[in-house]
């Protein structure tokens, strides 16, 4: 599978299941907290929320599926896939894929692994006012 595949499966995922975007929607539609408190109230949740979001992630590599999962978890799993989306179309374009790996492999990867050891901090920075 190559990094342009795996690029146009999230894509492809992104614009049939939406995940995370009626939760997001929700949340911002019911929320009376500053946009500014909401901020540092989802910065502060995501570290505590990972393992949980870590097996919903493999669930969804393994078997193509999400678990049932709060709003909030719901929301912590549309960011990495948007990270998913964005590091996988950055990899496309700078680095071709050498490995061989299944699309569950990738995924496991793209979803877990890069999101604990550079997503992650790529999020939190792109939390923080300007």
């Amino acid at each position: 599978m190559t990094w342009r595949e795996l690029r146009d499966f999230l894509e492809r995922e992104n614009e049939q299941m939406k995940p995370g975007e009626s939760a997001r929607i929700e949340s911002l539609q019911q929320s009376t907290e500053p946009a500014a408190e909401r901020r540092a109230r989802r910065l502060a949740g995501e570290y505590p929320a990972r393992t949980t979001i870590n097996r919903a992630c493999l669930e969804f590599a393994e078997h193509g599926r999400w678990p049932a999962m709060d709003p909030e978890a719901t929301l912590y799993a549309h960011d990495r896939w948007i990270w998913a989306m964005w590091f996988s179309r950055w990899l496309d374009e700078t680095s071709p894929l050498q490995a061989e790996h299944s699309r569950e492999e990738w995924l496991e990867w793209l979803l877990v692994e890069s999101w604990d050891e550079l997503g992650a901090w790529r999020w939190r920075t792109s939390q923080k006012p300007s």
